[in-house]
């Protein structure tokens, strides 16, 4: 596994608008170098895509739900192994439960690849309402935004540092407190973590459970979340499952299991052992809360 270097400095600028640095709750992100250093140093990213301006490359000449979109990223992944491919790049999901242009229930799933050359492909999937039959595909080939390019597709990240949370309490004492609890995971240095497809992955902390043994809180479990999306590498749509559970001694184990419509059974499965970082040497799992003041939505 080849890796690309983790902390790429940080290619962040402020607008130009005059608000002063306390006022601003976000900055623009340029180019593939941008994102990755973003999310690597536990900033929250946002998105923007202009769909229509992207270069379609399959499915229907009036292709359904090609309107511009934007959110934000609540689950990333990254992928820096010359095995997968030339060069870095890395993804994430934006899935929703909608109605189609015939009136029926439909899944929503748009897979957004960002490439190290600044290149990225959005691949769209519309599956039936329980996910049994993948109806459409189509991709569009974009490009984006860098210092000196206006792209379809533009980010912003928080321009307030995250803090660091660097023990079992403080994640929980975040959690419990609406602190916008994050994570980034080397998963290729975990035991167990060369197995996954991706090198590294983050993402928000946005539901979790807290176990006792008696009185004593023993762990954390969290889903990262059900993404929908084609994997070429089985050529079919699956469903991906990515649970995680944090441990009062510090370990860390992530759970990825892949599904297959229509029956659903578990085809793929995945556990990576990793340890939590506390700014001492050997942790894979990085976790913060965001930053800046009491209200901030980044």
């Amino acid at each position: 596994m080849v890796m690309i270097a983790t902390i790429i400095v940080v290619c962040l600028q402020l607008g130009t608008s005059g608000a002063t640095q306390s006022s601003v709750s976000a900055v623009p992100v340029y180019g593939f170098s941008g994102a990755s250093a973003a999310t690597s140093s536990g900033r929250s990213l946002h998105f923007t895509i202009h769909l229509k301006k992207c270069q379609q490359l399959s499915g229907p000449a009036e292709a359904e739900f090609a309107e511009t979109f934007g959110g934000r990223v609540t689950s990333w992944r990254s992928f820096n192994d010359r095995d997968v491919a030339p060069i870095p790049f890395m993804t994430f999901y934006d899935q929703k439960t909608v109605f189609n242009n015939t009136g029926h229930l439909a899944q929503l799933s748009r897979e957004v690849q960002l490439w190290g050359n600044d290149t990225a492909f959005v691949t769209t999937l519309i599956f039936t309402a329980d996910y049994s039959q993948m109806t459409y595909m189509y991709t569009h080939a974009c490009s984006m935004t860098t210092a000196t390019t206006r792209g379809n597709i533009d980010l912003e990240a928080s321009s307030n540092p995250p803090e660091m949370l660097g023990s079992f309490e403080d994640i929980v004492t975040g959690l419990e407190e609406g602190d916008g609890v994050h994570f980034t995971a080397m998963t290729f240095l975990c035991t167990g973590g060369k197995e996954h497809s991706f090198s590294t992955f983050g993402g928000h902390i946005e539901n979790y459970d807290l176990v006792y043994d008696d009185d004593a809180l023993l762990e954390i479990k969290t889903s990262i979340g059900q993404t929908a999306y084609y994997d070429v590498r089985y050529n079919m749509g699956v469903l991906d499952v990515i649970n995680m559970r944090i441990f009062s001694n510090r370990s860390v184990d992530i759970y990825d299991d892949l599904a297959v419509p229509p029956e659903m059974h578990r085809m793929v499965s995945h556990r990576s052992q990793c340890f939590l970082s506390t700014g001492m040497p050997g942790g894979m799992v990085h976790v913060w809360k965001r930053g800046g003041p009491s209200g901030a939505i980044y």
